[in-house]
């Protein structure tokens, strides 16, 4: 089971850099690569988010967070303005140009995946999807459960 356990981990980790490379060489004259593409997705699917918190859902550092907004918002494809709850933080809204990055990425990424994955059935596809959504949120639930475990024991001295 371990051996399958590491296997796990390597192959979706491959799935994860090939996606990357092929948008990353897709999107080369554009000059923004994968990590603008993250970004403008999530951007573009939680509009008015602030820079923390889309960093934060990300699980990326604030310091590449604010490398790449400020990109995006050099090349037109987001706009930042002033929060009204909080003058120190920038909500985020993408713009004309920004959306349609975004749809010509979705289109690469289908692209892509019709490639790697198109001999799959439709039935598969849905199994597939299934399994890699409950994966996720198990993780996510993991992990939020041993950050409030470690914060319960730094609190109380341990």
């Amino acid at each position: 089971m371990e051996q399958m356990d590491n296997l796990f981990s390597k192959y979706l980790s491959c799935l994860y850099r090939e996606e990357r490379k092929y948008l990353n060489r897709m999107l080369r004259e554009q000059r923004l690569g994968s990590a603008a593409v993250r970004f403008m997705m999530y951007i573009y699917h939680n509009q008015g988010s602030n820079q923390k918190t889309v960093c934060s859902a990300m699980g990326i550092d604030e310091g590449l967070g604010t490398r790449v907004m400020r990109k995006l918002e050099e090349e037109g494809m987001i706009v930042r303005t002033n929060s009204p709850e909080d003058a120190r933080s920038h909500l985020l809204q993408v713009t004309e140009k920004g959306e349609i990055f975004v749809q010509q990425c979705k289109q690469l990424q289908r692209e892509f995946w019709k490639e790697v994955g198109g001999w799959l059935t439709e039935d598969q596809k849905q199994k597939v999807m299934q399994v890699m959504e409950q994966l996720a949120e198990n993780a996510q639930q993991f992990n939020q459960q041993l950050a409030q475990k470690k914060e319960g024991g730094n609190k109380d001295g341990e």
